[in-house]
């Protein structure tokens, strides 16, 4: 995280940046706090791919500002 903040300083860039396999709010906030110390500036994301997360979105999403859903591993994970 603080190689992307250092890479963006003083660029004209757009970053978004997710973090895999979260499974509650707890895990996201504490993705978002993590970018928020390095000094990153983006908008933070959490990717959905286990079925706890997905019933859990809601609350996920009051931590980070996107979400994406890793459709292969929910699957796999709720049908194993």
């Amino acid at each position: 995280l603080t190689a992307l903040a250092k890479a963006a300083e003083g660029l004209p860039v757009y970053l978004e940046v997710m973090a895999p396999m979260v499974a509650d709010r707890i895990d996201a906030k504490a993705f978002a706090d993590a970018c928020r110390e390095a000094g990153l500036r983006a908008k933070f994301g959490a990717m959905v791919e286990i079925p706890s997360a997905a019933l859990r979105a809601r609350s996920i999403l009051q931590e980070v500002e996107f979400l994406s859903l890793g459709t292969n591993d929910l699957a796999q994970y709720t049908f194993a």
